[in-house]
């Protein structure tokens, strides 16, 4: 359980971090580009942490499995993953 709270648990911080940044960077398109440019720029902010989220996942099942399923601890990934710090999109002129 630690190994995985040791990846999720620097993500969650990173995200809260940006979270008002986010909030307010959406209000401005909001404001710019109305509802489908708020829609756009969600839907890309979302797509890249799910992307990152979904391949530490997977790097994540397969450290686990080699370190402690088969107990071939030496043939596991070196280290734990990292999901990197989410990116909020950039709006030109905002």
């Amino acid at each position: 359980m630690q190994d995985i709270q040791h990846v999720f648990r620097p993500a969650e911080t990173a995200f809260f971090k940006i979270q008002t940044h986010l909030e307010r960077t959406a209000a401005k398109v909001l404001r710019k580009e109305g509802v489908r440019g708020l829609e756009r720029f969600l839907n890309a902010y979302t797509e890249h942490c799910l992307t990152q989220v979904g391949y530490a996942y997977h790097e994540l099942v397969d450290y686990l499995m080699f370190r402690y399923l088969l107990d071939h601890s030496e043939v596991a990934p070196p280290r734990l993953p990292a999901i990197s710090a989410p990116i909020i999109p950039i709006i030109p002129d905002i």
